[in-house]
């Protein structure tokens, strides 16, 4: 299952995403302001993630990532995500 094997890419990479329920998504905790985190991976980096008040996160910090997403293209998102 590609949405499984994208988790699994999650934590190997050391993201650790919260309890997946649904399996669509997985929310990451992000120490920078998840808006401008955003703006920043999709400016700079070439990655769309979503911020968590997009999905009605209460507290900031929650960026969210497709798990729909190809295996490859996911991958190689998430690496850009972990640059410098």
């Amino acid at each position: 299952n590609c949405t499984k094997a994208s988790l699994a890419f999650l934590t190997v990479m050391r993201l650790r995403p919260l309890k997946v329920e649904a399996g669509w998504y997985a929310i990451v905790p992000h120490h920078e302001d998840a808006e401008d985190a955003a703006i920043h991976f999709l400016r700079d980096r070439d990655v769309l993630v979503q911020p968590g008040y997009f999905y009605d996160f209460e507290k900031p910090g929650y960026l969210v990532l497709s798990l729909l997403t190809r295996g490859r293209i996911f991958t190689e998102g998430v690496r850009r995500l972990q640059l410098g």
